[in-house]
């Protein structure tokens, strides 16, 4: 579905007097696909210039949004021979001295985790939880 931008800027933003002529030109533009976000827009005369500033006021106040914080391990950087060395050296024949299948299964699966974390280095990283709310694309 395609975003539907509205122009909220409404006069001319470029006003030039020449002689008895004036002739004025919408050159700034402010465009939002959430018009009903903002509580006033409009243009601003400075005198300095034949160029108006332009703004826009939003209705919603800031809003922090907690950051949430993601584990995952780093790929990037590992040697993987050095990775293919371990699981080659590794113990295990030792699970197969196990009698109960589940056992043999966690002593497996924690030899393969300690490599791994051996080699793949986890790392937390702080992300934002929500959008926030003028940069969504719904």
């Amino acid at each position: 579905m395609e975003q539907e931008f509205e122009c909220l800027i409404k006069e001319p933003t470029q006003i030039e007097r020449k002689d008895a002529t004036t002739t004025s030109t919408l050159t700034y533009v402010l465009l939002s696909n959430r018009p009903e976000m903002f509580k006033q827009c409009g243009t601003y005369n400075t005198a300095l210039s034949d160029h108006l500033l332009i703004y826009g006021l939003m209705k919603e106040t800031v809003k922090r949004y907690q950051n949430k914080i993601i584990t995952f391990r780093n790929y990037k950087n590992c040697d993987m021979k050095v990775y293919v060395n371990k699981l080659a050296a590794a113990s295990w024949h030792l699970g197969d001295l196990f009698d109960d299948v589940d056992d043999q299964e966690y002593y497996w699966k924690t030899l393969m985790k300690d490599i791994v974390d051996e080699c793949f280095l986890l790392i937390k990283m702080q992300v934002r939880s929500e959008d926030v709310p003028y940069m969504t694309t719904s």
